[in-house]
């Protein structure tokens, strides 16, 4: 009978066996909550206030374009995640509901929450952002599912210019 003998393990060996381990536990846990906060979808809604009436007209109509041309509107249904209170979002669905798409929204009050929950699981999630990236430069930012397309506009007391193209992250 022949016994095989194992070399012996010493405790500093088995301390750093036991801490690569740990240290690649933590790797994947920390790479996990990354890609969970990667996925989670930043605030959405007019942060520009800085805007006239008339540029924040001008925006929509710039944005609505953009979306017809990306999006065909008589196949596309959009789940608006976020309440359009403000100028810009009353003005944007009312364009995108003019050119011919379904856009359903966020319920303001308690009516309507049960029927805006199952509607909400039918269209491509959609929302905007509008926000001031320097003093005389507004960005618009509109999310259609799981991209994005995004421009950046000069603000100034004669209009509203394009400073580039639109950007489309998909």
């Amino acid at each position: 009978m022949v016994i095989l003998t194992h070399p012996r393990i010493d405790r500093k060996q088995a301390f750093c066996a036991f801490s690569r381990i740990r240290c690649i536990a933590v790797f994947f846990a920390l790479a996990l909550l990354t890609v969970g906060c990667a996925n989670t979808p930043g605030p959405r809604g007019f942060y520009a206030n800085a805007l006239t009436p008339g540029h924040t007209a001008k925006l929509a109509e710039d944005s609505a374009r953009q979306m017809t041309a990306l999006f065909p509107p008589a196949s596309t249904y959009l789940s608006l995640k976020q309440p359009a209170q403000d100028a810009f979002g009353v003005a944007l669905v009312g364009l995108l509901r003019g050119k011919g798409y379904a856009v359903s929204e966020v319920p303001t009050g308690r009516k309507g929450q049960d029927k805006a929950a199952v509607m909400a699981t039918v269209g491509s999630d959609f929302g905007y952002v509008v926000d001031m990236v320097a003093v005389d430069q507004c960005r618009v930012t509109l999310t259609v599912g799981n991209g994005a397309i995004s421009r950046i506009y000069s603000v100034s007391n004669n209009g509203l210019a394009a400073i580039g193209y639109w950007v489309r992250r998909a």
